[in-house]
């Protein structure tokens, strides 16, 4: 069986690509195995985030952070958050204390 981090390399391989359902797929493998793991939320949020989709970002974001992500500073210049990046629902993840 793939390890966590084997999924989240997958993930980030497919996302180089464009394959975005390939990608997400393989990132949420890799949150269903290890549910506290902080990079497997970022790189959903990421992914729901070029889609548009502020809503599912946020959440995905909140557990990044919940599971010990430090580096929220970065959705504010990622070009992939740009879509979403000013959504109230972003806006107060990335506020919170």
């Amino acid at each position: 069986l793939p390890t966590v981090e084997d999924c989240l390399w997958r993930a980030g391989t497919w996302y180089r690509l464009g394959q975005l359902d390939k990608a997400q797929a393989d990132a949420e493998e890799a949150r269903n195995r290890d549910r506290t793991c902080a990079r497997a939320y970022y790189a959903i949020a990421t992914l729901y985030a070029i889609r548009g989709k502020a809503d599912r970002c946020a959440e995905a974001l909140h557990s990044a952070r919940l599971y010990g992500w430090q580096n929220l500073g970065f959705v504010k210049e990622d070009p992939d958050f740009a879509k979403v990046r000013d959504a109230a629902e972003v806006q107060r993840v990335l506020e919170e204390q």
